[in-house]
């Protein structure tokens, strides 16, 4: 049996700038390389990692220096650009089961080029582990003025098996990469040292290689550390088998436990964010630039009642037609404007008919290097209620509870508006009545409040069915309303629909029951004066309304500008 360390095959070994200790030499403890880091790089960043991967105090016993910069309350993964911040997660996660690590990083704060940082497990001295931020290094590797100190082991190791796998010789970096020493492992069947989830594809692979001399066949599996850990590597076995001067298989082991993290990092990673979205009240969307649906949550589908599509089209089915050209100019804008988009949708299904109103968020994902987007992302949220409850306050701030009419306010903005709109038009002007009710307290006193609100609820809807379509009707307060009709001709117009206001109220009613005498006092007011100004139009009428309340026949007058109103017409009664 060869010894190890000595390669067989007589292939010359390549050089390597490894600073591992020469062969036969003690490996310097965690301790002592410590120590030399932090003599070696006597002004470099300090920094402490505990358990939980959060930075915490460097423990008094480490010995770092006054020249050491010490940090404390600033995460190490802040101390490097956000592009390398995974390499610090991987060098935390490795350097538990190596020992200590190193790799270059780019600092934040220096303009210098990369670093190499070194990370080395002294949790059982310090309870930490420690972390050194070096000189910045050449194009050679080296950090400028000293060899980078890596205690890591080989990235290749090399071994001999036979045809029953049994390891028959192994490299100087089997122990490095590995921990096993020769003569423990020589004799054994590799199978022992593989994980058991590993089994069958490493038991296939070796299958089918010995079927075929000169075959080579590369797989991956987790090799245990002697130390009990697993060490990812790829293996690369090729059959000597009918070689007269080997007849054995030669088997080439690459480190890729830094690729497999990676890996399984990215995993995780992919694992939380597809948990996430399945957690978010939101309902969530990618599609790419051709609306081919790449990703959905489950919230998302709840939401539209639809199923999973393929294209964003056939996923946004349940939209209502009219809200369509709205929804394409949305993904239009995300896509090819500005890169982002919002709009309020209406959805319902055959099975489930009750309209649902959504907003949904558009915003483009950037190509690389600010070129074309590589597609959108939505998310999408159910505002059913949000709306309703919008509509609600609109409402109550617009219309009066009891007569369904609109309130003072609302009466007086709308009057402004149709004045400032409709007297663009030539020919065309703005009527307002002002009607207060006769004899109403009465009504109050004798049947009661229940009776007077019956009794103005009536009134209110005799003056909508009176008014053209268009008009409006306000209840200014207790028992006054403003009537407004736009696209009035002349005052003579506005006078007749006085008249029809009046005779709508006039009359008897059944209040609570009873028969009650129905009046009103109505006054007119007219102008077609864009300048007009609505309070001064409005109070013209209310005095008009006095003077047809004075006469006591019910009849409306119509507006006489006084002194100080200009704007509000003479009109002549026909």
């Amino acid at each position: 049996m060869t010894a190890a360390g000595t390669d067989p095959t007589g292939a010359t070994k390549r050089s390597s700038r490894s600073t591992l200790p020469p062969t036969g030499a003690a490996p310097p403890t965690l301790d002592q390389a410590l120590s030399t880091l932090l003599a070696d790089h006597p002004t470099a960043v300090v920094a402490a990692i505990g358990e939980d991967g959060a930075t915490v105090p460097v423990p008094p016993s480490v010995p770092v220096g006054d020249g050491h910069r010490v940090v404390d309350d600033t995460s190490t993964l802040e101390l490097v650009v956000p592009a390398d911040r995974v390499v610090i997660v991987r060098l935390f996660a490795e350097t538990r089961h190596r020992g200590m690590v190193s790799a270059p990083v780019r600092p934040v704060d220096d303009e210098a080029g990369p670093v190499m940082v070194h990370m080395v497990d002294a949790r059982e001295h310090h309870g930490v582990l420690v972390v050194v931020f070096g000189e910045p290094f050449d194009a050679a590797g080296e950090e400028m003025g000293r060899p980078a100190i890596a205690y890591l082991p080989p990235r290749l190791v090399r071994a001999r098996k036979d045809p029953g796998a049994a390891y028959v010789w192994v490299d100087e970096a089997f122990t490095q990469l590995l921990g096993w020493a020769p003569d423990e492992v020589l004799g054994r069947r590799s199978l022992e040292f593989i994980h058991a989830d590993d089994h069958e594809t490493a038991i296939a692979n070796w299958i089918e290689m010995l079927g075929e001399p000169g075959l080579n066949r590369r797989t991956r599996v987790r090799h245990r550390h002697r130390d009990g850990h697993w060490v990812w590597i790829e293996i690369t076995n090729t059959n000597r088998l009918d070689d007269d001067d080997h007849q054995d298989v030669i088997t080439e082991m690459v480190n890729i436990s830094e690729e497999m993290a990676a890996h399984e990092a990215l995993r995780q990673r992919e694992q939380l964010l597809h948990q996430m979205a399945e957690t978010v009240p939101l309902g969530l969307l990618q599609v790419d630039p051709l609306g081919q649906v790449l990703f959905t949550n489950g919230r998302l589908h709840e939401i539209l009642g639809t199923r999973a599509a393929a294209s964003l089209d056939e996923l946004l089915d349940a939209v209502f037609d009219d809200d369509r050209p709205a929804l394409d100019a949305a993904i239009d804008a995300a896509l090819h404007g500005p890169g982002s988009a919002d709009v309020e949708l209406r959805v319902g299904t055959t099975d489930r008919p009750a309209v649902r109103y959504c907003s949904l968020r558009l915003r483009a994902l950037p190509g690389d290097g600010g070129g074309a987007p590589t597609g959108v992302i939505g998310c999408l949220e159910d505002v059913t209620e949000s709306v309703r409850m919008r509509r609600e306050l609109e409402v109550q701030a617009t219309y009066d509870p009891l007569t369904e009419c609109r309130n003072r306010a609302s009466t007086l903005t709308a009057l402004a508006t149709v004045m400032q709109t409709h007297h663009q038009r030539r020919g065309s002007g703005t009527a307002v009545a002002f009607v207060d009710l006769d004899r109403f307290k009465p009504v109050n006193d004798k049947l009661g409040h229940a009776a007077g609100d019956q009794l103005l609820a009536i009134v209110a809807q005799r003056l909508q069915d009176a008014v053209r379509d268009g008009d409006l009707v306000g209840r200014i307060g207790g028992d006054e309303f403003l009537v407004v009709c736009a696209h009035v001709r002349r005052p003579i117009d506005a006078m007749k629909i006085g008249r029809t206001l009046a005779a709508r109220l006039t009359g008897d009613v059944r209040v609570v029951g009873k028969r009650t005498p129905l009046a009103a006092s109505i006054g007119v007011a007219w102008s077609d004066d864009p300048e007009a100004d609505p309070d001064l139009l409005m109070a013209a009428a209310d005095a008009a309304m006095y003077e047809s309340k004075r006469s006591g026949d019910h009849r409306p007058v119509l507006a006489r500008a006084p002194f100080g109103m200009p704007a509000v017409r003479v009109a002549v009664e026909d």
